[in-house]
């Protein structure tokens, strides 16, 4: 994927934090999203997650599956948002689907499709930033 906008030096680049229960998917997806060039952090679940949100000040998207055990990617989000407002949110799901207006792929994701969306989504966050 060609980058538009390169972090000025001295700057930490936005980092992306992935949330999946399943491992296979979590550990497929991270280094699918390493491709990006750009730090990534994973969570097996919300609460986990939450505590690398407040360990990592670079993290500019949460990549989150909707459907875990204990809290729901919609319940980390909205956790996530309370702690980082600015915070970029995409919702993976074969199943549910998050409220109208947020980013959504379906499982099973296809590589382009969610480098893209991520990236995307870094490019926003970066602007925002400036």
């Amino acid at each position: 994927m060609d980058k538009t906008h390169c972090p000025s030096p001295g700057s930490a680049a936005p980092a992306v934090l992935l949330v999946d229960d399943d491992l296979l998917v979590r550990e497929s997806l991270v280094d699918l999203l390493r491709e990006l060039d750009v730090p990534v952090f994973e969570a097996s679940g919300g609460t986990e997650a939450m505590g690398v949100l407040r360990e990592q000040s670079d993290i500019a998207v949460l990549v989150t599956d909707m459907m875990m055990p204990g809290m729901n990617g919609y319940t980390l989000a909205r956790a996530a948002r309370g702690i980082r407002p600015g915070l970029r949110v995409l919702f993976l799901s074969g199943l549910d689907r998050p409220p109208l207006g947020e980013a959504f792929l379906a499982k099973p994701v296809l590589a382009d499709q969610l480098l893209e969306m991520v990236g995307g989504l870094l490019a926003c966050a970066e602007e925002t930033a400036k």
